[in-house]
C-alpha cells in the first residue's frame, strides 16, 4: 500500500474496509462454520483465532457545528481505528454511519473480561479527549466459537437500537442492561 500514489492508496484502504464490512455482515448472519469464518478472515488479514469472543458496537456523535463536523468526525474516527488496530486482541470493522464493531478475543495472556475492560477504558479516554464528541456503545454476550457471532451480534444490536433513546457517553452491557432499556422505554414504542 505504501508504494501506491495517494489516491490509489486511499482507494485501496477504502476497498479493504468495505471487504471487512462485507465479511462482518456474513459473519453475523451465522451461515459459515468456524473454520470458514477464520479462513475467510485470514484472507482479509484478520487473525480471529481465539477460545472466546465478544463484540462491542460503538458509535460517536459530533456536536452541532456543521462546519467542523467532517473534520472532527474524520479525526476522531482515525484515532479510534488507529488505537484499535494497535490492540492485539481487537479487530475493528468500520460500519459506516452505524459506527464500528470491535471483535474482542481472549488470549492465553488475557481473559476476555480483561480485554474488554482494558479496551473500553482506552476507548473512553480517547473519545473524552475530544471536545463536542458523544458516544454510545453496547457489549454483546461472550461466545466460544466465531460461528456464533450472530448470537452475540443479535443481542448487542438489539440494545444498540435504543441508542437514540438512552443517555449518551455510556457503554451498555447487553447481558445486564437490556431488560432495563426495555423496561424504561416510552409506552408508545412497540418492540417486535
Amino acid at each position: 500500500l505504501h508504494d501506491l500514489i495517494p489516491d490509489e492508496r486511499e482507494a485501496s484502504i477504502e476497498s479493504a474496509k468495505l471487504e471487512r464490512c462485507r465479511y462482518f455482515d456474513t459473519l453475523v448472519k451465522g451461515t459459515q462454520s468456524a473454520a470458514e469464518s477464520i479462513r475467510n478472515g485470514r484472507e482479509l488479514g484478520l487473525e480471529l483465532m481465539s477460545s472466546k469472543y465478544n463484540l462491542l458496537l460503538f458509535q460517536i456523535v459530533v456536536g452541532d457545528d456543521n462546519d467542523e463536523y467532517s473534520e472532527v468526525q474524520n479525526t476522531v474516527s482515525a484515532a479510534i481505528e488507529d488505537m484499535a488496530d494497535r490492540s492485539d486482541n481487537v479487530t475493528v470493522i468500520e460500519r459506516g454511519i452505524e459506527g464500528w464493531a470491535f471483535i474482542l478475543m481472549e488470549t492465553d495472556q488475557k481473559t476476555l473480561e480483561n480485554v474488554l475492560a482494558d479496551f473500553i477504558k482506552r476507548l473512553k479516554e480517547l473519545v473524552s479527549s475530544f471536545d463536542n464528541i458523544e458516544y454510545f456503545g453496547v457489549i454483546g454476550r461472550d461466545i466460544n466459537r466465531l460461528s456464533e457471532m450472530n448470537i452475540c451480534f443479535s443481542e448487542a444490536n438489539r440494545a444498540f437500537a435504543y441508542r437514540y433513546l438512552q443517555k449518551r457517553n455510556c457503554i451498555v452491557d447487553s447481558r445486564e442492561e437490556v431488560p432495563l432499556i426495555l423496561k424504561n422505554r416510552p409506552q408508545d414504542l412497540t418492540i417486535p
